[in-house]
């Protein structure tokens, strides 16, 4: 019975001890790099999803513009960034794999979009994967 207990006793003690001693691990956020924002020294939390009244270009925006409008961020953002450019705005209802709701989310939103010549490369509209610390 006094082996069983000082057993858990010890256990316990060890997994205190491994607890309370192990290294801290870097945060998230620490490891993010400036992303697909605006201006490249802006960080996910300071990204703006408020409506800014301008119309998104199909063809130059990045994928955070999408953010402004509920359903398009990030899924839809991503589809319409990978197969641009578009020559008109109704040409993004044509994308390949579209289901039935994202469609209906991309007709509701027409009217904010716009097309014009494609002069950003798709990569630069694009989020980069957040650097893998060592």
């Amino acid at each position: 019975m006094i082996h069983r207990l000082r057993a858990w006793i010890l256990s316990l003690l060890l997994v205190f001890c491994l607890g309370f001693f192990s290294l801290a691990q870097p945060a998230f956020g620490d490891v993010l790099t400036p992303v697909f924002a605006k201006s490249p020294d802006m960080q996910y939390s300071q990204l703006s999803c408020e409506p800014s009244g301008q119309l998104i270009d199909l063809n130059n925006a990045n994928m955070a513009d999408f953010c402004q409008y509920q359903g398009l961020y990030p899924t839809i953002a991503k589809s319409i960034v990978q197969h641009g450019p578009f020559a008109k705005v109704e040409d993004v209802l044509s994308m390949p794999d579209l289901s039935d709701r994202q469609k209906e989310l991309l007709s509701a939103n027409l009217n904010h979009f716009k097309v014009s010549e494609a002069v950003v490369a798709p990569e630069v509209r694009m989020p980069p994967r957040p650097a893998i610390r060592k």
